[in-house]
C-alpha cells in the first residue's frame, strides 16, 4: 500500500492539500492509497516513532519543528521517501536539498503542476520497489504496474489484464500454463486466484458475497468453488489493514 503523510498547522491548507491527492488519484486510480492528516510537527514526528510513508507533504513554516527538521529525522531512517515541501517562503530551498527533498514548491499551489509532480514520484516509487510486470502484446512488450492491475483473465491462451483505469491489456497467444505465466503476481500476497483462469487483486474487491466477489468498479466474478479459500484471504486482507491503519 502507498501510504502519502500531509504535515501543514494550518487547517485550510492541510485539508487543501489532501483535496488536490484525492482529486488526481480519482482521475489516475490506485486502490492501494492511504493519507494520513498531520496537524502539526510533532504529531508527525510522534507517528513517525512506529510509521514510515512512502511520500511526505510537508510544510516548512510550522509551530515547533519547521519542515526541514522533519526532513532529517524522516531521513535518518528513510533514503527512499520522497519528501515534497508546500510553502509561502522562497528561503528554506537551498537547505531542502540537505534532506534531498524531490521538489519546493510555493502557495498557492498549482494545481496542474502538483499533479505531475505527485505522478511523477508516485510513478518512481513503484519503479523502485519493482513492482512491474511485462506483457508480450501485439504491438510490443508492455511494462504493467502491478498495484494498477484489477484482475487477470485467460481465454484460449490469451491473457487479458484488467486495469484500474477501466482499461486492459492483451497478450499475444501464450502456450504457457497459467501458474507459470502469472508466477510474478501469484507470489504477490495481494492478490488470489478464484479460478483455474481468473487471478484477482485483493485491494481492488469492493465486498465478497455467498458467489463470489464485486470489484470496485461494479464488475462481479465468481469465486470456483474449488477457490473458496480466496474469502479468507480477503478476510485477512482486510482485518490487516484495519491492523495497520490502528498504529
Amino acid at each position: 500500500m502507498l501510504k502519502i503523510a500531509v504535515c501543514d498547522d494550518d487547517a485550510l491548507d492541510l485539508n487543501l492539500i489532501q483535496d488536490l491527492v484525492l482529486e488526481y488519484m480519482k482521475d489516475h486510480p490506485n486502490p492501494g492509497v492511504a493519507i494520513t492528516q498531520f496537524d502539526s510537527s510533532e504529531r508527525l514526528l510522534e507517528r513517525l516513532k512506529t510509521e514510515t510513508y512512502h511520500i511526505y507533504l510537508l510544510d516548512i513554516l510550522m509551530n515547533g519543528k519547521n519542515g526541514i527538521e522533519v526532513g532529517e529525522v524522516i531521513r535518518e531512517n528513510d533514503s527512499r521517501a520522497a519528501i515534497i515541501y508546500l510553502t509561502v517562503s522562497p528561503d528554506y530551498a537551498l537547505a531542502s536539498y540537505s534532506v534531498d527533498a524531490q521538489y519546493y514548491l510555493l502557495k498557492p499551489i498549482e494545481k496542474e503542476k502538483f499533479f505531475r509532480i505527485l505522478g511523477r514520484e508516485i510513478e518512481n516509487l513503484a519503479k523502485k520497489s519493482g513492482t512491474y510486470i511485462t506483457v508480450r502484446t501485439k504491438n510490443g512488450i508492455k511494462s504493467i504496474r502491478t498495484d494498477l492491475i484489477m484482475y487477470v483473465e485467460q481465454n484460449y491462451h490469451v491473457f487479458t489484464y484488467h486495469l484500474t483505469n477501466d482499461t486492459s491489456v492483451e497478450s499475444i497467444t501464450s502456450r504457457a500454463r497459467f501458474d507459470q505465466e502469472l508466477q510474478v503476481l501469484l507470489n504477490d500476497p495481494r492478490f488470489v486466484k478464484i479460478s483455474s483462469s481468473m487471478l484477482v487483486s485483493l485491494r481492488c474487491i469492493r465486498t465478497i458475497n455467498k458467489k463470489g466477489l464485486i470489484l470496485q468498479n461494479g464488475k462481479e466474478l465468481l469465486i470456483a468453488r474449488a477457490y473458496s479459500e480466496a474469502k479468507h484471504r480477503y478476510m485477512e486482507y482486510i482485518i490487516q489493514g484495519v491492523k495497520q491503519d490502528e498504529i
